[in-house]
C-alpha cells in the first residue's frame, strides 16, 4: 500500500510540475498599453511596438491605439521631435509631472481620443528652439492638470482642427506663440502667449478667472463672430469669458493644384476654359456669317452684272 501511495504521489507531483511548465510557456495577455512606468521613445532608432503603440521609424509615425499609462514617474509618454502621432481608439496617459513630453516638432492626427492627466502639466514641449512647431490637425483631446494644461515656452503651438478640452488649475495654454485657427477649443482658464496669440476661423469657449486671451506683445482675433460675457462684440477687449463662431473663410489657395499654389491659378484656368468654350461656339458662327455675307455679295454682283449686260443688249 505504501508503494502504491508513493507512486500516486509522485505521479501527482509530476503532473503538477508539467502543468506549471506548460503555463510558463503560454504567453500571458496584458491589456493594451497598460504601463506603470514612463514609455520613452526619445532615442528610438528602429521600428518599435508595444501594447497600444507602434513606432514606424521610416516615417517617424507613432500610432496610439487604446494606449494607457498610469505612473508615478515624472513623465507618462516621451516623444522625439519630428514625430507624427496618429490616434486610434481612446488612449489615456497619467503621470506625476507631465503626461506627455514632446521634444520638438510634431503633427497630431487621427479620429481617436487622447486623455492627458498631468500632476503639474498635461502636455509639455520644453525644447529651446523657436523654429519648431506643434500642430493639432484632427482628433479629440482632453487635458486635465493641477497646473498648466499645455506648456510650450519656445515652440509655436497651433490647432487647425480637432477638438480640445482643457481643465486646469493654472493657465490652459502657456507659450511663446499660440495659433488657434480651426476646430473647437474649450477651456476653464486663460490662453497666454508671451509673443503672439492668433485666433481665427475657430470655435472657442473659454471661461477664466482672468482675461480669457492674453498676449504680452501681439493679439490678433479675426474671422470669427464674438460673444464676450454673453454680449455680441466686434472685437475682444480682455473679457474673462469669450465664445466665438467662425465666419466663412475666404479661400486664398488653389482648389485644383493644392495649397502651395495661389488661387489666381484657378481663375486663370477658368478664364482659359471660357475662352476655349467661346472659341468652340462663337468662332464657327462668325465664319458662317462671313461666308453668308460673301455669298450675298457675289449674288448681288452677279445680279448687277446681268442687269448691265441686258441694258447693253
Amino acid at each position: 500500500m505504501k508503494n502504491i501511495r508513493s507512486v500516486s504521489f509522485l505521479r501527482l507531483m509530476a503532473a503538477a510540475l508539467l502543468l506549471i511548465m506548460a503555463a510558463a510557456l503560454v504567453p500571458v495577455s496584458v491589456s493594451a498599453g497598460d504601463y506603470t512606468s514612463t514609455v520613452n521613445l526619445l532615442d528610438v532608432r528602429k521600428n518599435t511596438s508595444g501594447d497600444g503603440f507602434y513606432w514606424d521609424n521610416k516615417t517617424d509615425t507613432l500610432t496610439l491605439t487604446n494606449f494607457s499609462v498610469n505612473t508615478n514617474d515624472r513623465y507618462g509618454l516621451r516623444i522625439p521631435s519630428g514625430a507624427t502621432v496618429v490616434l486610434e481608439g481612446k488612449s489615456v496617459i497619467t503621470a506625476a509631472y507631465a503626461a506627455l513630453d514632446l521634444e520638438g516638432s510634431a503633427y497630431f492626427r487621427g479620429q481617436g481620443t487622447l486623455v492627458l492627466n498631468g500632476g503639474e502639466v498635461g502636455f509639455i514641449n520644453p525644447l529651446n528652439m523657436d523654429d519648431r512647431k506643434v500642430i493639432i490637425e484632427s482628433g479629440n483631446y482632453v487635458i486635465n492638470s493641477d497646473g498648466i494644461g499645455i506648456l510650450s515656452p519656445y515652440v509655436t503651438w497651433s490647432q487647425t482642427g480637432g477638438n480640445i478640452e482643457i481643465n486646469s488649475k493654472g493657465e490652459a495654454v502657456s507659450g511663446r506663440e499660440i495659433r488657434l485657427q480651426g476646430g473647437t477649443f474649450k477651456a476653464n482658464n486663460s490662453v497666454h502667449a508671451t509673443n503672439k496669440l492668433v485666433v481665427s476661423y475657430t470655435t472657442l469657449d473659454i471661461n477664466s478667472e482672468n482675461a480669457a486671451l492674453i498676449s504680452d506683445k501681439i493679439l490678433s482675433v479675426n474671422g470669427v463672430s464674438i460673444l464676450s460675457n454673453g454680449n455680441k462684440s466686434t472685437e475682444y477687449n480682455g473679457e474673462k469669458s469669450i465664445t466665438t463662431t467662425p465666419l466663412s473663410k475666404k479661400r486664398t489657395t488653389s482648389m485644383l493644384f493644392g495649397k502651395s499654389v495661389p488661387i489666381i491659378a484657378d481663375y486663370a484656368v477658368a478664364v482659359l476654359a471660357i475662352c476655349v468654350v467661346a472659341a468652340i461656339i462663337i468662332v464657327p458662327k462668325v465664319i458662317k456669317k462671313k461666308k453668308l455675307r460673301e455669298a450675298l455679295a457675289r449674288y448681288e454682283a452677279e445680279q448687277k452684272a446681268a442687269k448691265e449686260a441686258k441694258k447693253e443688249a
